[in-house]
């Protein structure tokens, strides 16, 4: 008797056991995601003089695009960010970023924290020389209710093998360009199955060391973002 309930234990542990593996599995397999897409236009001026007592002025577009995915709430993280435009004193402005490589982490259904990193150019004619450029950024996002969403980013730019953009943040020695972000997002957020978006206008201040002086600027755009889970 003893060993029949001993076998009947065993059985009944190793059935709930395989039970339980089998949604454990299944959620290996299931990729949650969240991520967001800003499509606006930027103001920026500098705080100081810039050359021979003339103030700076730039207008930009700009699509910025960044995200998370992953079976936890620790996922996989990539971002692309490209603008175009001009600047008076100046001309042509232009850069593009692809950093596919990073690490992201949720709270929550739509509320994240995400670093990445990876290549590319920019540059402005006549004022800041072309070079490539190796961003590091980390962008924060996190919902305030149904209708506001709160985002905050920072990036630091190195430009390796170009002299005249060298050591241009007076704040980080070892960076070359340093910005800053923050604004707000106002958009009614909206829920379908295991899906969560939202769009709505964002408005948002920045600061920029470059070329070893402070830029500030002003972006509004169109955000628009979602997740899964």
């Amino acid at each position: 008797m003893a060993v029949t309930r001993a076998r009947l234990a065993a059985t009944l542990a190793f059935a709930i056991a395989a039970g339980t593996a089998r949604p454990a599995a299944a959620d290996v397999t299931q990729w949650n995601w969240a991520g967001a897409l800003d499509l606006g236009s930027r103001w920026t001026s500098n705080v100081e003089d810039w050359q021979d007592d003339t103030n700076l002025h730039q207008v930009a577009a700009t699509i910025d695009l960044r995200g998370l995915a992953g079976p936890w709430f620790v996922g996989l993280a990539a971002g692309m960010d490209l603008e175009l435009g001009f600047e008076v004193p100046g001309a042509f402005v232009y850069g593009f970023h692809l950093s596919p490589l990073g690490l992201g982490v949720r709270a929550g259904k739509r509320s994240y924290l995400g670093v990445i990193a990876g290549v590319g150019f920019g540059g402005s004619v006549d004022r800041l020389p072309f070079a490539w450029e190796l961003p590091v950024r980390a962008f924060l996002e996190v919902d305030l209710g149904r209708w506001v969403r709160v985002l905050a980013g920072a990036r630091v730019t190195f430009t390796p093998g170009n002299d005249t953009r060298g050591a241009g943040s007076a704040t980080l020695d070892r960076a070359d360009e340093v910005e800053l972000s923050f604004g707000i997002a106002v958009g009614k957020r909206h829920h379908d199955h295991r899906a969560y978006w939202s769009d709505g206008t964002y408005v948002g201040l920045f600061a920029r060391e470059q070329l070893g002086a402070r830029l500030v600027g002003i972006t509004l755009a169109l955000s628009l973002n979602g997740a899964a889970d």
